[in-house]
């Protein structure tokens, strides 16, 4: 609303964390130094404390900014919820195929990632925010976790950012050892007056603002009231931004921010009763009105009746001081007589030891060695360890093959019933409209069978006649491969043709007319 009045590119004191307008204060590179100390070392466990508004989250998404490829991050913002849950949004953040059935499955997709990290030489870091809120279970469980990974450096690093009530949470939780490991933590604490005046001044300056817009009162006013928390300054410069706007006025005093601050719920609500500067109020109210004249926004129609100044008291003495009275002697003490001196006592003669007599040493004897029936026992549980650790190994090779055929059929789960599955189970009974598709599958396998068969008859036949595989009804000479044996072809008789009357030697060709001329019979 204001943006272009004051000519801000953006909203210079929004609520929500931004990356372009983080402003880190000493305590905040501190806290920061610390957390990358901690991921740069893998030492596997952080801790940042803080009152709400401090910052946590703006520092959180600052270390984010910095650190390489080599991290893998995984920040879980929202951590009351049931283990399971939990384990589901950090296989989430860090994309592993989920969502998982039972920790175990977890448990294994997360230690075949932890070997992968180790072997790329990566860094995983699970960032839990408002880890306050954390249920008293999942704080074993997030220690349990920690414990997965027990190499060094630690591959698996994670980092808690709370309140400080978190330490309650662990102590009330039996989180003893867990707050033994905490080796870096850190407390964040509110901005000082100088840190706030730049706090204002850098985000006026990015969001492309004036960044001497607050004087020097309302800077101070602000820091006073706040008391150098960033979220009630970005809420309290936001009014005191919108009420100069609304007064047409271009930079923003003492009694606006006084105003605001009144009108601002978030203060109540974080301190109580507000600390107002009401003699510097009145002196930034009074001083304008001698020389400044009426903006556009004063109604000069309006008679407002102006109230009399208070008459002057008479002049009151102040009291006078009490005189001051000696504080009275003390009685003398009795001095006490010293004593007489005493000689300390003598020292006693000096006595020589005594010699003693020479012993010659031992022989060395070697222990005795192990009976027979001691070996035999010993051999025994020797070889009663061995198959036990046999069966032990055999179990954990069981349970890991039950593991992974459970996470098969997860997934086999997940992804559904095959193609030929579901047709089968649209072809049964039981399904809906069940006739009519038996019927359609019937027509397909008889127009597939009708179109192999006209295949068949116009181009298959001359294609298994040319693969050999059967012989055709008809064979053109171009198909014989091998010429035909010489010896099967006869040779040429001489003589009568092999068709027409059969002559005998010595026979006429003439007709005879005799049998035609003659009477029939």
């Amino acid at each position: 609303m204001y943006e272009d009045f004051f000519h801000f590119r953006e909203k210079p004191f929004a609520l929500e964390p931004s990356a372009r307008f983080i402003v880190l204060s000493r305590d905040h590179r501190e806290a920061l130094a610390t957390l990358v100390y901690a991921i740069d070392q893998q030492e596997g466990w952080a801790m940042l404390l803080g009152q709400p508004g401090v910052g946590k989250t703006t520092l959180v998404i600052a270390l984010l900014k910095d650190l390489g490829e080599r991290v893998i991050p995984a920040v879980i913002t929202n951590p009351r919820v049931e283990p399971l849950d939990f384990m589901n949004m950090m296989a989430l953040e860090l994309g592993l195929p989920g969502p998982f059935r039972s920790k175990g499955q977890f448990l294994v997709a997360l230690n075949d990632l932890l070997k992968q990290c180790r072997r790329e030489g990566k860094v995983i870091l699970l960032v839990v925010d408002e880890a306050h809120s954390l249920l008293p279970e999942m704080v074993e469980e997030l220690r349990l976790l920690g414990n997965l990974d027990d190499s060094t450096p630690r591959v698996l690093n994670i980092f808690l950012v709370g309140q400080p009530e978190l330490l309650k949470l662990i102590k009330q939780s039996g989180g003893t050892s867990l707050l033994q490991r905490l080796r870096r933590y850190y407390l964040l604490r509110p901005m000082g007056e100088d840190e706030t005046t730049r706090y204002i001044e850098h985000r006026l300056k990015i969001a492309g603002g004036n960044p001497d817009l607050f004087t020097a009162q309302a800077m101070s006013a602000i820091h006073r009231l706040t008391r150098g928390v960033p979220r009630l300054i970005n809420s309290l410069c936001d009014d005191a931004l919108l009420l100069a706007y609304t007064q047409d006025t271009a930079k923003v005093d003492l009694a606006q921010v006084v105003a605001a601050a009144k009108e601002d719920p978030s203060l109540r609500w974080t301190f109580g009763a507000l600390d107002l500067p009401e003699e510097e109020v009145a002196e930034a109210q009074a001083a304008p009105e001698t020389g400044a004249e009426p903006g556009p926004f004063d109604a000069p129609w309006q008679d407002t009746p102006i109230a009399s100044p208070p008459e002057p008291q008479p002049y009151q003495a102040p009291p006078q001081q009490p005189q001051y009275q000696a504080p009275p002697a003390q009685a003398a003490q009795p001095q006490v007589p010293p004593q007489a001196y005493q000689a300390p006592p003598q020292a006693q003669a000096y006595q020589a030891p005594q010699p003693q007599a020479y012993q010659q040493p031992q022989a060395y004897q070697p222990p005795p060695g192990p009976s027979p029936v001691d070996k035999a026992r010993h051999q025994a549980e020797m070889k009663a360890q061995r198959q036990a650790l046999k069966a032990q190994q055999l179990n954990q090779r069981e349970a890991l093959k039950a593991e992974k055929r459970a996470q098969a059929a997860a997934i086999r789960e997940l992804k559904g019933p095959g193609f030929f599955s579901r047709m089968i189970g649209r072809l049964s009974r039981e399904a809906p409209h069940s006739f009519w598709m038996r019927l359609a599958v019937l027509g397909g396998i008889l127009l597939l069978v009708f179109l192999l068969y006209q295949a068949w008859q116009h181009g298959g036949r001359s294609l298994a006649v040319r693969m050999g595989l059967i012989s055709p009804a008809i064979i053109m000479p171009g198909d014989i491969n091998s010429p035909l044996p010489r010896d099967t072809v006869r040779p040429r008789q001489e003589g009568p043709p092999d068709w027409g009357p059969l002559l005998r030697p010595g026979q006429s060709t003439a007709p005879r007319t005799g049998s035609l001329s003659g009477g029939g019979v």
